[in-house]
C-alpha cells in the first residue's frame, strides 16, 4: 500500500503501519543509496577536507557524510550539498559551525547533569530551586 507521501511499512497480516509512512514536506536526515554512491565515487572515497595550505586529507576509514549547508539550518540532502568527511574533520567542522559552547550543552542535556531553567545559557545543578 502506498501513499502520496512514501510507503508504510505492512505486516504479514497486511496492515500498513502509519508510523513509518513520513510527510513529503518533511525534511529527512536518510541519504539514498544513489545520493551516497554518487558522492562516493566523486570524492573517490575520501575525506574532502582541504586545509588552509591545500592539502587534502588523506583518510579512507571513518567515513562520515557531511552536509555543507548543515542539515539544522535546512541543508539539503543531495549529492551537491553532500561530502565525505573523517570523523575528524566532520567534528571540527561542527565546531566551527555550531561552536564547543553548544556542543557541551548538549551533552550536558544528554548525560542529565544539568536541567536548564527557559535559556541555554543558565543551568540549574540537580535539586536546585529558583
Amino acid at each position: 500500500m502506498t501513499s502520496a507521501a512514501g510507503a508504510g511499512a505492512v505486516s504479514a497480516k497486511g496492515s500498513v503501519d502509519l508510523s513509518e509512512i513520513k510527510d513529503a514536506d518533511e525534511p529527512s536526515r536518510y541519504i539514498p543509496d544513489d545520493v551516497k554512491e554518487a558522492v562516493w565515487e566523486r570524492d573517490k572515497g575520501r575525506c574532502a577536507f582541504i586545509s588552509k595550505k591545500g592539502r587534502w586529507c588523506t583518510e579512507r576509514r571513518f567515513l562520515e557524510f557531511h552536509h555543507i549547508i548543515p542539515f539544522a539550518w535546512n541543508g539539503p540532502t543531495t549529492v551537491d550539498n553532500l561530502e565525505l568527511r573523517c570523523r575528524t574533520h566532520n567534528a571540527y567542522e561542527r565546531e566551527l559551525l555550531f561552536g564547543k559552547v553548544m556542543r557541551k550543552q548538549a551533552l550536558s542535556l544528554r548525560s542529565g547533569r544539568f536541567k536548564t531553567s527557559g535559556s541555554l545559557g543558565k543551568r540549574e545543578q540537580p535539586g536546585d530551586r529558583g
